[in-house]
């Protein structure tokens, strides 16, 4: 089975979202516009200011979108460098979540004179995506899909499986 084939949902999700996250970094978060004078002619400029320029920050949104890509897909291709029992979903929804607040945090606490561009909204967009990824890589684990096969409606925990009807040893 390839690697596009075992790509669920959530990895698509997760995937997309994280690939948007770092283009949206070297787009317009913010504008600025000023007057001047030239010779004697009063001019006015817009300049765009990218989120790259704008915080020290988006290397650590850049960072953290390449390692959910590079973890989904190493989980997928079944590499084994990332342990089978390490919750990779509770790792993608985590840096998910802190490129988030980084985003939010950059979209309120700015400089008053500068303008918010669509960059920053976008970036805003694609960080939910990520965590959004991330949920539902959990929800497929909790139905047994994520593994390639479909859900029996058991949860394994602790050695022994919890279905409706009672807990049953395994």
């Amino acid at each position: 089975m390839s690697l596009r084939e075992r790509l669920r949902t959530g990895d698509w999700v997760a995937i997309i979202s994280s690939s948007i996250l770092v283009i949206t970094v070297f787009l317009g978060w913010y504008n600025c516009s000023y007057d001047y004078v030239d010779g004697t002619t009063l001019k006015h400029k817009k300049i765009s200011v990218s989120g790259w320029d704008g915080t020290k920050l988006s290397l650590i949104i850049i960072i953290s979108a390449f390692t959910v890509i590079a973890i989904v897909l190493l989980v997928r291709a079944g590499s084994g460098l990332i342990p089978a029992t390490l919750p990779f979903q509770v790792i993608v929804t985590t840096l998910g979540f802190g490129a988030f607040v980084i985003v939010v945090l950059k979209l309120f606490l700015h400089d008053g004179d500068l303008g918010l561009s669509y960059g920053i909204f976008i970036s805003l967009a694609s960080s939910v995506g990520v965590i959004v990824g991330g949920i539902i890589l959990s929800k497929e684990r909790y139905t047994g899909s994520a593994d390639g096969k479909h859900g029996d409606g058991t949860r394994r925990l602790g050695g022994r499986k919890w279905r409706t009807s009672g807990l049953s040893e395994e």
